[in-house]
């Protein structure tokens, strides 16, 4: 009776099945359909013919000698003298649910392969396997160790917010990024610890890894005010976390600054004191100059 079975896609390209003739390859697949749930079918050539070359001008005699070329590729066992074939590594790539028990005792011709006939259909296939499997076993490695050095940046890094961000930040990096981040953070945390910078003040760990930071040069500690003239903590950062909001405290106007030399800075514009927010003695300076852009904006001037 002949029966439903599954074609491995590896199959095709397997080291000993590229050997086979395109009648061999047929006749290979054809005794799986006919083969028990065991694996097992009768050495007939001349009904393997009838089964699967029913059309074909293929003569048992051919069928035959492509029969030895499959026991020669290791492919197949001959066994009780010859009667029976057995299909080597069966189990491996046929999964069948309730299989019905065979009619054959099957009793191999050479000895040595009743040590064999547990094997996976080619050695490559078995190659294939161990080199997923160690594919596998690497790349959970490889996470373990990203993991690792995260959790070692993260520990260090004085904010901690939005650790799942920093991670998949941190996870983009290259190995050479991930060492510098680590080793150059403590210089960080130093000079935001001279400069008296509030943790709120200090960019996210996600948007300080994205800017790669580490690459930015730190003041030396005589660049460091003792005092500065305003407190930073007063400063609000951008959305990116990345600098600060300042205003011209001669005419209000609004400009982006580094955190590490705001303190030290003047506006870009008028060259005076920068502030963190707009006085009320500005506000009522700019309000004239306002109006008179709305005025245009709804005049359509």
């Amino acid at each position: 009776m002949a029966r439903k079975r599954m074609i491995d896609p590896k199959f095709w390209t397997d080291d000993k099945c590229i050997e086979l003739t395109s009648e061999g390859k047929l006749l290979f697949i054809g005794m799986w359909n006919f083969a028990d749930d065991s694996g097992l079918l009768p050495n007939k050539s001349k009904q393997l013919k009838a089964q699967i070359f029913p059309a074909s001008s293929i003569t048992h005699e051919q069928i035959n000698e492509l029969i030895v070329k499959l026991s020669d590729l290791g492919l197949i066992l001959f066994g009780n003298k010859g009667q029976l074939i057995k299909i080597k590594g069966w189990k491996n790539y046929q999964k069948i649910n309730r299989p019905t028990p065979s009619h054959y005792e099957f009793e191999p011709d050479d000895p040595d392969d009743s040590l064999n006939t547990h094997e996976q259909l080619t050695p490559n296939i078995i190659e294939y396997n161990r080199i997923e499997k160690n594919g596998i076993e690497k790349n959970i490695k490889v996470k373990d160790q990203i993991d690792e050095l995260f959790e070692q940046f993260y520990k260090h890094y004085p904010r901690k917010v939005q650790k799942e961000r920093a991670y998949k930040a941190f996870k983009k990096l290259n190995n050479t990024d991930k060492e510098l981040a680590i080793s150059t953070l403590e210089d960080h945390v130093k000079y935001w610890s001279k400069s008296e910078r509030s943790k709120e003040h200090i960019p996210h760990p996600a948007s300080w890894i994205n800017s790669k930071s580490w690459q930015d040069e730190l003041p030396s500690d005589h660049e460091i005010p003792k005092k500065t003239k305003f407190d930073v903590s007063k400063f609000k950062y951008d959305t990116s976390y990345n600098n600060l909001i300042g205003y011209c405290s001669k005419c209000g106007k609004s400009s982006f600054y580094s955190p590490y030399k705001i303190s030290s800075e003047d506006s870009r514009c008028c060259k005076v004191e920068i502030l963190p927010e707009r006085t009320q003695e500005l506000v009522d300076k700019m309000q004239p100059k306002y109006k008179e852009v709305l005025n245009k904006v709804y005049n359509n001037e």
